[in-house]
């Protein structure tokens, strides 16, 4: 199986990414990033909402990792978007991560009316190296379709909500047609999973967690899940599916469990 996968502006991103969605600034967000580093994580993902950017550019250092081996993924929130917001909330960010670059840099919502300024600064911070590869999250068929009509550059990542029980199997095919990486934020459905009879039954065949199988799952659909935990323990077990291999069979019940079920937002409420 593939540790990485090659994004379309020719940069690599690891197979796997550690969430750090309410994971709180300080120790808890430094220890538990330093626990996801020695796991084998590489890839971090963050955002300015999650007010936590300055705990993992401590944890990043503490790491002693070369600034090469570690991905950072951090989001320009929707009160910094437009054109000169963006750039600054950009520098802002990257003042408390304490780097020079990020890895990802993307557009957490998609909103209406500063859509295509933002778009513009985040080319721009494209071109002047301090974001290595730009995208976006949460964005429909409908706003990749509105950017290709003036971006100089699509996306090479939509992040979005994607479990089992919500698959968008539309914007999906959509994204992986037009070499889109589609990351899965939530890709446990907050733990939920462990708790879906079937996904039980399918693991204890497997022998393997209700988590590993959905992660693995997604591996084979080409989907590169985020997911996120404090326990060590739990961070740990997500890691480890290199060898976890689905069967085609396997893959088409996962796919059968979609029931359109949605815990976080509506996108559509912010394109409004």
């Amino acid at each position: 199986m593939q540790k990485n996968y090659v994004l379309t502006d020719g940069n690599s991103i690891p197979y796997l990414g550690y969430g750090t969605f309410r994971i709180s600034d300080g120790s808890d967000v430094l220890n538990s990033v330093l626990h996801a580093f020695q796991t084998g994580y590489r890839c971090i993902d963050t955002a300015t909402l999650y007010g936590n950017e300055t705990g993992i550019g401590q944890a990043v250092k503490a790491s002693r990792l070369e600034r090469s081996e570690v991905f950072i993924t951090t989001k320009v929130w929707n009160s910094d978007q437009g054109y000169e917001q963006t750039l600054l909330a950009c520098r802002a960010s990257l003042k408390r991560l304490s780097l020079r670059y990020v890895d990802l840099y993307l557009v957490h919502w998609p909103i209406a009316a500063s859509f295509f300024d933002t778009w513009q600064a985040m080319e721009l911070l494209h071109a002047h190296g301090r974001a290595k590869s730009i995208g976006v999250s949460n964005f429909g068929i409908e706003q990749l379709e509105s950017l290709k009509t003036k971006a100089k550059h699509l996306p090479v990542v939509n992040q979005i909500e994607f479990h089992p029980q919500l698959q968008s199997p539309e914007l999906v095919q959509y994204c992986q047609k037009n070499n889109i990486l589609v990351q899965a934020w939530a890709p446990l459905a907050r733990g939920e999973v462990q708790h879906i009879p079937e996904i039980q039954s399918m693991s204890e065949q497997l022998k393997c967690s209700p988590a590993q199988l959905t992660l693995a799952w997604m591996r084979a659909r080409g989907i590169m899940p985020i997911p996120k935990s404090k326990t060590p323990a739990r961070i740990d077990e997500n890691y480890a599916i290199h060898s976890l291999s689905l069967s085609q069979d396997i893959v088409e019940k996962m796919n059968a469990l979609d029931c359109g079920r949605r815990l976080g937002p509506e996108p559509s409420h912010f394109w409004a």
